[in-house]
């Protein structure tokens, strides 16, 4: 059997059980767990090369140049 046969079987079996674990998270969040991994994630370090980049270009020229473009005229 070859190796992408073997990973598409696992996940036919592995991707129905993750997605009830999410499912059954999602319902058990409290507000409370949510503010505190929100926060986590926000005080995550970046790497510098992310940092750079973001300092340089933000993306909002580009985000701006879609949303002209999706207004209707």
């Amino acid at each position: 059997m070859s190796d992408e046969r073997r990973w598409v079987e696992n996940w036919m079996v592995t991707g129905p059980l993750l997605e009830e674990r999410r499912g059954r998270e999602l319902r058990e969040l409290t507000s409370e767990r949510a503010m505190f991994l929100a926060d986590a994630l926000f005080r995550m370090p970046w790497p510098e090369e992310v940092l750079a980049r973001r300092r340089a270009h933000s993306g909002l020229l580009e985000m701006q140049d879609l949303f002209r473009g999706l207004r209707p005229r």
